[in-house]
């Protein structure tokens, strides 16, 4: 069987504090320019284990007039923890097939896992998604080895979105008080919904 192959970056040069961080533009391109850098392919499964290294995963929030929509992942997918999670991203690893340098390739993981989650939201895009922060978790876990690029994505959409048949969709996030009402939101989604420009 063929290993997996992530995209992953040294620990060292990719330091953040455990949490959400929002970055300016100018912090937004050192970052890119180091994991452009430094990214290379990784086996996932060794990677799932290793502190030394963070796994970087694209994430697009949708925001629509209603709110953030919610999904439950509903079926086992490449992640069986998250199973009956809910999530407010479009989310996932960038493979190899992706592209070549780490920053174009993750790019097209970014679009393709939005097309394959969220289609429906995806085709109804206003603008390209904006970059607003970096995720990462603390912990010797799976949680402290993987770092999130956090984008936002204005949609513009006449009827309640659907997901694919991994994903059924909740409702919408309005307030961050209201996001308490969804109970299992998986923890990168939770942090993240307390930081969203237009989440008050």
């Amino acid at each position: 069987m063929t290993e997996r192959r992530v995209l992953v970056v040294p620990s060292r040069v990719v330091k953040s504090a455990p949490g959400m961080q929002l970055l300016t533009e100018d912090e937004r391109d050192t970052l890119f320019g180091l994991i452009d850098h430094w990214g290379f392919w990784g086996d996932k499964k060794e990677a799932e284990t290793n502190t030394n290294f963070q796994q970087v995963i694209p994430c697009i929030v949708f925001m629509t007039r209603k709110g953030v929509p919610v999904f439950k992942r509903v079926l086992p997918t490449g992640e069986p923890r998250l199973k009956d999670q809910l999530t407010v991203t479009a989310a996932g690893h960038v493979e190899a097939e992706d592209g070549d340098r780490p920053m174009e390739a993750f790019y097209r993981a970014m679009v393709r896992e939005a097309m394959e989650e969220t289609p429906y939201l995806w085709s109804n895009v206003l603008s390209p998604p904006e970059f607003i922060g970096v995720i990462k978790m603390g912990g010797d876990g799976v949680s402290g080895v993987h770092m999130g690029l956090v984008h936002i994505a204005l949609v513009e959409i006449d009827r309640n979105p659907r997901g694919s048949e991994e994903l059924e969709f909740m409702g919408y996030i309005r307030t961050v008080e209201h996001a308490e009402d969804f109970g299992l939101l998986e923890e990168w989604s939770r942090v993240i919904i307390e930081h969203l420009p237009h989440v008050t």
